[in-house]
């Protein structure tokens, strides 16, 4: 995104080259598409601004995601037509707007997510979730895996408005526990565990962010 000099510019000025962003995106979406592998697009890095978001969609990315819902919002309220994605725990607080702007979110509250289901039957909207398991990274989700599997248990079974969309792990960050194919094997074990219970397959398993890309390059 190019902005010309005048000589009342300030400095130190940001350039962004559009092209270069939507190459970097694309190689990205067609390696891991290769590998049956939907992208979520995280824009919170660059203040999600809108003219480099659409080279994230234009690239191919599935969701556009950020953990800051004004910037969500923002682009839905721009006409970004991509389903927007919450890749944290909303605050209770959030709540309203979440359902009102978001198509999936990260849960693992059991209030949370009763709040959610409340939210969605006063707005008349369907909301996905993707439930978060930790992993050892100590970031969010649920560490006993006999809860866990509960919670989706009681997801699918007991909310009406609340669709349990898939499961997921947060991996390399707080903890630095990196991806491997041990523990993203056991995501994949608890996943099967779950669809045994709800009798169908999950739409999603998310097993992390850009740390888990040496294990797509290694298949």
């Amino acid at each position: 995104m190019k902005q010309k000099a005048y000589s009342n510019t300030k400095y130190p000025l940001l350039e962004i080259n559009l092209k270069k962003v939507y190459e970097n995106v694309k190689s990205m979406v067609d390696l891991c598409m290769s590998q049956g592998i939907d992208i979520a697009g995280v824009v919170k890095g660059f203040n999600a601004i809108p003219e480099v978001v659409e080279q994230f969609a234009n690239a191919g990315c599935t969701y556009i995601a950020s953990s800051r819902l004004d910037q969500i919002i923002k682009l839905k309220k721009y006409g970004l037509d991509k389903p927007f994605m919450m890749i944290r725990i909303p605050m209770f607080s959030e709540i309203k707007e979440l359902v009102g702007f978001a198509e999936v979110s990260l849960n693992s509250e059991l209030e949370t997510l009763n709040m959610i289901e409340k939210e969605c039957e006063y707005q008349g909207k369907k909301h996905k979730v993707i439930l978060m398991f930790d992993l050892g990274d100590l970031r969010e989700g649920v560490f006993e895996q006999e809860e866990f599997v509960e919670l989706a248990e009681y997801v699918e079974n007991f909310l009406e408005n609340v669709e349990l969309y898939g499961i997921g792990t947060n991996l390399g960050c707080y903890g630095s526990i990196m991806p491997s194919q041990e523990n993203i094997g056991r995501l994949c074990n608890i996943a099967e565990i779950i669809e045994s219970k709800i009798n169908r397959r999950l739409d999603v398993i998310s097993a992390g962010a850009t740390s888990s890309l040496p294990l797509v390059n290694r298949w």
